[in-house]
């Protein structure tokens, strides 16, 4: 009888601060049928945007503000020195994505991208910068290069 009373004391200790801080003690409910229907399917997801089309010799990069515009670049190449690095802002937290452009049009983006630059104003970490490939790292690793007429920046 002694346990008995231990655990009834017990379980009132543990149920009235709890019914004291304004949680709900439910007591257990009945059993349920042994045997249910399946519920109804969920409904297909949507299309995924399209994606950038082939490599062309013209970029217009997209800034996050929708009130910064980008000049169309060029992106045709002879050989490794005529490409430059276009590093730019992708997102409000100041996220960086860099391609290759022709080093005579980088002066063209240059006051588009610090505009863009000065609209990033996310309280957030910004998150590495994004080569071309897709790989992440340190935006001074980048190299440009001329890859079959088109300029690219990849990560050394």
């Amino acid at each position: 009888m002694t346990g008995k009373r231990y655990l009834g004391v017990l379980f009132a200790l543990v149920a009235l601060p709890l019914a004291a801080c304004g949680s709900d003690v439910e007591t257990g409910g009945t059993g349920g049928s042994a045997s249910g229907t399946g519920g109804a399917g969920g409904q297909g997801g949507t299309g995924g945007a399209g994606g950038q089309g082939g490599d062309s010799s013209t970029i217009t990069l997209t800034c996050h503000a929708d009130t910064v515009k980008y000049p169309t670049v060029s992106r045709a190449c002879e050989s490794d020195p005529d490409c430059a690095i276009a590093v730019y802002t992708v997102d409000c937290c100041g996220s960086l994505a860099a391609v290759g452009i022709d080093t005579h049009d980088y002066p063209l983006i240059e006051d588009a991208e610090t505009q863009c630059k000065n609209a990033a104003l996310c309280d957030c970490a910004p998150k590495q910068t994004v080569d071309e490939k897709g790989q992440s790292g340190d935006y001074v690793a980048l190299s440009p290069l001329c890859e079959m007429g088109i300029c690219r920046a990849y990560f050394k």
